[in-house]
């Protein structure tokens, strides 16, 4: 028997477009028949709302070759991360490097180079004009901010001329050595004169970053410094600090010595902040406790809970106030 054959007629009306394929298949009971009757298939032209849905459907098909449109890259690896007075860039730590970051995009458009250094934290003073550094080759430093209105979106840009192209370049105008230890907490004072740094060796400094000396030289902890704060008015010259001991700290800077001990919190403290009349500190532990002291009547101790979330019976640790 003949091997069945698929013949294809050509279009009617001569037109190269797509055609529809319409089987007709004659059947018949007589043997020596069935080889001249094999399936025909006729084109006819596509209406031209299906076939614009077909190549339409034709574009949005998946390859597996794509060009690559846009990156995104990380932007915060953890530890500190600030956000500027223009609201429209922020400051972070990324894989032990400074980053600016432009918010609305998400895009790192600045980068704080220092060579064979590992930032471990930063701080940024009130007057948003110095930054301040702590890295792992025991060095604090403290750079001038540059003007952010001179920074590109994308300063990468291939079809920006390098020589208008801006860069974001701190510049370095203070150098402070820590003798054998880390500096793993920094904030600058109100007035954005003073920087306190607190160290893996349990001391707190404070350094004048306009005259380019240390000041004071605060013991008494045990364990890291954990976290620092000035107190919010610039003429009081008091200075707070935790570490692993699960105390608070408060020292005068005037005097030169500690004045108050708060020991009521029951792990380590992860955060403590003032209210915003500056009459109320407000203290976070990672037990899940919260107390509040009255700045102004000698740090006496208002009120302590535990906060716990709901349906959860473990302690919840506080980790901003």
């Amino acid at each position: 028997m003949q091997e069945p054959r698929i013949i294809f007629a050509e279009p009617l009306d001569g037109d190269e477009e797509d055609y529809d394929q319409e089987e007709e298949i004659a059947l018949s009971n007589d043997e020596d028949d069935i080889a001249d009757q094999v399936p025909v298939f006729k084109r006819r032209k596509l209406d031209p709302e299906i076939e614009a849905e077909a190549k339409q459907e034709q574009q949005l098909m998946l390859t597996k070759n794509f060009k690559l449109e846009k990156e995104f890259l990380p932007v915060y690896t953890g530890g500190a991360f600030k956000i500027l007075r223009d609201q429209e860039h922020a400051l972070a730590i990324n894989d032990s490097k400074l980053t600016l970051i432009k918010i609305r995009s998400g895009q790192q458009v600045g980068e704080l180079e220092q060579e064979n250094e590992e930032i471990l934290n930063f701080a940024v003073s009130p007057n948003q004009q110095l930054l301040a550094t702590t890295n792992k080759q025991y060095l604090v430093r403290v750079f001038k901010l540059p003007d952010l209105s001179t920074v590109e979106d994308d300063p990468k840009d291939e079809h920006k001329d390098e020589a208008t192209a801006s860069t974001w370049t701190p510049e370095c105008v203070q150098t402070f050595k820590i003798t054998g230890s880390l500096g793993m907490e920094v904030c600058f004072d109100p007035s954005s004169r003073f920087l306190a740094v607190g160290t893996s060796d349990s001391q707190v400094k404070v350094y004048d970053v306009v005259k380019g000396f240390q000041t004071h030289n605060f013991l008494g902890h045990r364990g890291v410094i954990v976290q620092l704060a000035f107190y919010p008015q610039a003429d009081s010259l008091r200075l707070l600090s935790a570490g692993e001991d699960f105390c608070v700290k408060i020292w005068d800077m005037v005097l030169n010595k500690e004045v108050h001990t708060l020991r009521e919190s029951k792990g380590r403290i992860t955060c403590f902040n003032f209210s915003a009349d500056a009459k109320t500190l407000i203290v976070g532990a990672k037990d899940g406790r919260v107390c509040l002291y009255n700045a102004h009547d000698n740090y006496r101790l208002i009120a302590a809970f535990s906060v716990k979330e709901l349906g959860v019976p473990q302690e919840e640790e506080i980790n901003a106030v």
